[in-house]
């Protein structure tokens, strides 16, 4: 049976990709440790791709939607 983590916090921020762009990087806090990710956006962009936002909206809706469900 797979124990499901209670998540405890989620933040947000923009960093710098390798190529230099501007990304996001979440960090992301259970009762089982701390989780961290960032998502570059792609280099080539198809019709069937997401639609991208710019990094400080995201940070932005991130923070935003964490500080009102989680914390």
């Amino acid at each position: 049976m797979v124990k499901i983590s209670k998540i405890k916090t989620i933040k947000a921020r923009e960093i710098l990709d390798s190529r230099g762009n501007p990304t996001i990087e979440v960090d992301l806090i259970t009762n089982q440790g701390l989780f961290q990710v960032s998502v570059p956006s792609g280099v080539s962009k198809g019709k069937y791709e997401a639609v991208e936002k710019k990094a400080k909206i995201a940070v932005n809706n991130v923070n935003k939607i964490s500080s009102n469900s989680y914390c």
